[in-house]
């Protein structure tokens, strides 16, 4: 955990300055961090935030804040509109989802850590919300849709692969549904 809090733009520098030397190239290639804890897919989405918002964590929130939304728009998928709302609530607002992991505290409580388990939700319930479309208008059929579900979904398990199987399930439904 102590190598996540030294992420910073200068300690980056130094690295890439170090590691691009023509004796240490592979190094360049191999990364210098513990996989296990801060996966691949997460260096290359801290390493764009870092980009775009400078040191802070800013895009890292943006994406937890994307979870009500995303969590109204399967809501609003599949239940009447009042519950939906109401589903969403439960979700942002009253923290019950914590005794079993699936609560918007719980989400960021795991952002902050620097963890990549909820930026993976986050592009996996995208990509579901991409992929089974509005209720009156949306067509799950679209290929379209269905690759750029696929394009989410693949973005969520670079982060953890813990998605695959549902990932994997969802879009083989959605391309038999499409025959």
């Amino acid at each position: 955990m102590a190598a996540m809090t030294a992420w910073s733009t200068t300690a980056l520098r130094a690295r890439c300055s170090a590691s691009c030397s023509p004796a240490t190239s592979s190094g360049a290639l191999q990364g210098s961090e513990p996989v296990f804890y801060f996966t691949p897919g997460m260096r290359y989405l801290r390493a764009a935030e870092h980009l775009v918002f400078g040191e802070s964590y800013l895009g890292y929130l943006a994406l937890i804040l994307l979870l009500p939304f995303l969590v109204f728009a399967i809501s609003r998928r599949f239940l009447p509109p009042r519950w939906a709302v109401a589903v969403t609530l439960i979700f942002a607002a009253i923290p019950i989802g914590v005794l079993f992991g699936s609560s918007l505290v719980e989400y960021a409580k795991w952002a902050g850590r620097g963890f990549a388990d909820p930026a993976a939700y986050v592009f996996f319930l995208a990509g579901f919300v991409l992929l089974v479309g509005r209720t009156e208008t949306g067509h799950a059929t679209d290929s379209a849709r269905a690759f750029g579900a696929g394009l989410l979904f693949r973005a969520g398990a670079v982060r953890t692969a813990e998605q695959c199987a549902a990932a994997g399930v969802l879009l083989g439904g959605a391309g038999l549904a499409a025959l």
